[in-house]
């Protein structure tokens, strides 16, 4: 028996969750099969003999039972279309549909997806419909308006990229009266599916004192000014910095220059019934991190940091985080210091109302402001410092 992935059309965000999915396992494979995946992928089809199958889909049960304890976010599924998203991944394991408990809150898709790896290859090419979450770019017709209703994936194929979303989901948060999902998945590459492991790896990292990357994200996010796309690329520099810094065994940063920007972020709005993606970008850190790597400057992604965890405190802190993270990236950009020293002298009154507010109210929370603004104003100058040859 002959067990056929199909990779999912390009025009679908599936295409880039499967991706996700294999490229994390890749260096957990056989090299015969990882050949097998790296080549099916630019053909649009993966034939793998049973015991293939059962070795792909055993390795990917593993790596989410590593990552389901490290994430809180799972994707959505939707229930526009005759067929809701939980009655057709249901179909990849009859007998144990995915079901949600009374509070909606339910077993989590990462732990069913374990729990039907053991009888998912015998309905691995078994038809089933293409689910709503995995259609974000589509709808009911492609952009040159072939038409998509009824198409159909089967079993393992939807097994890959479902597995594929929870690991590339990133974060998930609420702004005014929208929700939303961020993801990070390779661009579909044969480079980016071999470079998958270290980046997912990296982005999984959690412990030796690293708080998550989900977290770093949220805490960003608290200063609602900050556009959606500068939180995510600093919030992930900030997370690589860290991990590669701290975590033994990890490969420094430098040989991962230029590794980044094979990956993509996607924001999709999962507000309502069907999945709207927002925008998506390339993940453009490489120059930043070089940039403030060569200057020893790559604290001030840490002082903004927990700077912005009181921002809240004092009025116009988060303006002020605002305006430094605005021209960090202005910064590397074109190398213009105008922005970083009105930054640096913002920082400054910042810190002086939170020591005002630190001696009058004797709040440790104030003066815990006090001490990463002053930080943050001391990496400010350094910066300044190091860029006139002062360091």
């Amino acid at each position: 028996m002959s067990v056929e992935i199909k990779v999912l059309d390009e025009k679908s965000i599936g295409k880039y969750f499967q991706a996700a999915a294999l490229g994390y396992i890749l260096e957990d494979l056989p090299e015969n099969l990882r050949e097998k995946i790296l080549r099916g992928f630019t053909t649009g089809t993966i034939t793998l003999n049973l015991n293939e199958a059962n070795q792909l889909v055993n390795n990917l049960a593993l790596s989410l039972n590593k990552i389901c304890n490290a994430k809180e976010s799972t994707p959505k599924l939707y229930t526009a279309g005759d067929t809701s998203d939980r009655e057709i991944i249901s179909e990849m394991a009859p007998g144990t549909p995915y079901e949600f408990s009374k509070d909606k809150k339910g077993p989590q898709l990462c732990s069913w997806l374990i729990s039907i790896a053991q009888t998912l290859v015998e309905n691995a090419n078994k038809p089933v419909d293409m689910p709503m979450f995995l259609r974000t770019y589509v709808f009911s017709k492609y952009r040159d308006f072939r038409e998509v209703e009824g198409e159909k994936v089967n079993g393992i194929s939807l097994y890959v990229a479902s597995a594929g979303a929870l690991i590339s989901i990133i974060a998930k948060q609420a702004r005014g009266n929208s929700n939303f999902e961020f993801y990070l998945v390779p661009d579909a590459s044969v480079e980016s599916l071999q470079n998958a492991p270290r980046i997912y790896t990296i982005t999984h990292a959690t412990g030796n004192g690293l708080e998550g990357l989900e977290k770093r994200i949220r805490g960003f996010l608290r200063v609602e000014n900050i556009s959606l796309e500068l939180t995510l690329l600093l919030s992930i520099a900030l997370h690589v910095s860290d991990v590669t810094k701290h975590v033994m065994e990890m490969p420094p940063l430098t040989g991962l220059f230029n590794v980044f920007e094979k990956f993509r972020l996607i924001n999709i709005e999962c507000s309502g019934k069907r999945p709207l993606v927002v925008w998506e970008r390339p993940l453009t850190i490489t120059h930043i991190l070089q940039v403030l790597d060569k200057r020893g400057a790559l604290d001030i992604l840490n002082m903004l940091y927990y700077a912005s965890k009181h921002s809240n405190m004092v009025e116009k802190a988060g303006d002020v985080i605002s305006q430094c993270i605005s021209a960090l990236f202005a910064y590397t950009e074109t190398g213009s210091l105008d922005a970083v020293f009105l930054c640096g002298a913002s920082a400054q009154r910042i810190s002086d109302q939170f020591g005002d507010l630190c001696r009058k109210n004797k709040s440790d929370e104030a003066c815990k402001g006090e001490l990463y603004f002053k930080r943050l104003t001391g990496k400010v100058a350094r910066l300044v410092g190091f860029h006139h040859g002062l360091f």
